[in-house]
């Protein structure tokens, strides 16, 4: 297997191959002014020179925030319906799990993220049939109400994140040109749009475009009130965003990332970032405020690709990656790996040969850390206490699942698990929590 939806279902850039020679000089920040959600206009920053404002808001065929089709009517976007019969898949879960519960009416869906606000309420958003669907759930996961985000006119939108700031919610994402695929790739990326709405009953905002024309997005965090997202640009070299106020900052990551970083922001504000490279495997780096100081991730190799970072309350590192070995035909995954700094020094191990799309959590209380992987002998849970053994748990029968993500409720400790079934031909969102 060769990560098929790894390769498919991320940002646009990592379909090509980066060949050219690897740079690591690090590039000035630029400022572009930036406006609100609540302007709903667009805006870029580059990192040579400014992009002109980029428009990009013909109607669609969907009117602005349509909600999606319910089997029972929803009067509003807080109503919670209560789910048929057929939203609960037919299988017994594992001893500390609830069983999967469909997530939406929503079919053709390819990729999906998770959320979970300071009030333990439920946020799930996710790119099906080329348009963004955002769930939400006030009873843990029992019942949702959903909406679809309109969009330009002969555009997709894939790949969303969300982000937090007290009461508010946002839901970022990547919208293109579609093509059909007749580049090699899914479309023409447009550039990188968020959302948002304050909790519990406000309006969606308009979507407003940060970063430059042709971005897309990998990670997307929202902390003191700043936006915060890692991107790939045109060129495949990846950046790092920082929208503070009206203002956007542009840096440069690398020019020789294989995919756009995996980034968090620690308690004290500053931005922590794990990217991948042809050269030297996975690296780690901290901002410091103009550029991001980076070192290898000790333990990695060459072959070692698409890393998922978190942080612990000390804001230590852990870092989840899958190995690769070349094959006659590209690459082949052996085994899933993980990595922290936590006791002064990189420790990196093996946690299980099964690969596929990984999710990590680490919770700040305990210090436990937490991975999902969909793997073909189904999605996998795996955990262990700081420096402990890896126990594993099977907590869907569901093999190569679609994007799992895993979320914590830092306040109980509780797990939101979400995941798409890719051999239903319907392709539908799931959800599972502990118990």
């Amino acid at each position: 297997m060769d990560r098929v939806h790894s390769s498919l279902y991320k940002s646009l850039a990592v379909v090509a191959l980066v060949v050219g020679a690897c740079t690591t000089s690090q590039s000035a920040p630029t400022s572009t002014p930036v406006p609100t959600a609540a302007t709903g206009a667009a805006a870029t920053a580059g990192s040579a020179s400014p992009s002109p404002t980029f428009v990009d808001e013909t109607p669609a065929a969907l009117p602005s925030d349509a909600p999606e089709p319910t089997p029972t009517p929803a009067s509003s976007l807080e109503s919670t319906p209560t789910p048929s019969a057929a939203s609960t898949v037919a299988l017994k879960p594992p001893t500390g799990w609830t069983a999967s519960r469909q997530v939406g009416t929503a079919t053709q869906c390819i990729s999906v993220t998770a959320g979970i606000d300071a009030a333990g309420r439920f946020h799930v958003a996710a790119e099906c049939s080329g348009s963004i669907r955002y769930y939400f759930s006030s009873d843990g996961g029992r019942s949702w109400t959903a909406r679809v985000f309109a969009h330009a006119a002969n555009r997709d939108e894939l790949d969303p994140r969300i982000g937090f700031q007290g009461n508010v919610v946002y839901v970022a994402y990547t919208r293109i040109i579609p093509d059909g695929g007749c580049s090699g790739t899914r479309g023409e990326p447009v550039g990188v749009f968020f959302r948002s709405r304050t909790l519990p009953n406000g309006a969606w905002s308009a979507s407003t475009q940060i970063g430059s024309a042709g971005d897309t997005l990998g990670s997307f965090q929202v902390d003191r009130g700043i936006l915060h997202a890692a991107v790939t640009a045109r060129d495949l070299s990846s950046y790092y965003v920082k929208v503070d106020g009206t203002v956007a900052h542009r840096y440069l990551i690398s020019h020789s990332s294989m995919s756009a970083p995996s980034l968090r922001i620690g308690s004290d504000g500053h931005a922590r970032i794990a990217y991948a490279t042809w050269r030297d495997g996975i690296r780690y780096g901290v901002f410091t405020g103009s550029a991001f100081a980076t070192s290898k991730v000790t333990g990695s190799i060459e072959e070692d690709d698409d890393p998922v970072l978190a942080l612990d309350a000390a804001n230590h590192a852990h870092v989840v990656w899958t190995r690769y070995e070349p094959a006659a035909c590209g690459r082949f995954p052996v085994g899933t790996y993980h990595a922290s700094n936590a006791s002064g020094a990189w420790k990196a191990e093996r946690i299980t040969k099964d690969v596929g799309d990984t999710s990590i959590q680490v919770d700040g209380k305990t210090g436990r850390i937490h991975v999902l992987v969909g793997s073909q002998a189904g999605l996998r849970y795996f955990t262990a206490a700081p420096g402990g053994t890896w126990t594993r748990t099977t907590v869907a029968s569901t093999k190569d699942v679609i994007s799992p993500a895993l979320r914590l409720d830092p306040a109980t400790g509780k797990l939101l698990g979400v995941y798409i079934d890719p051999f239903e031909t319907s392709r539908r969102i799931y959800s599972f929590t502990t118990t």
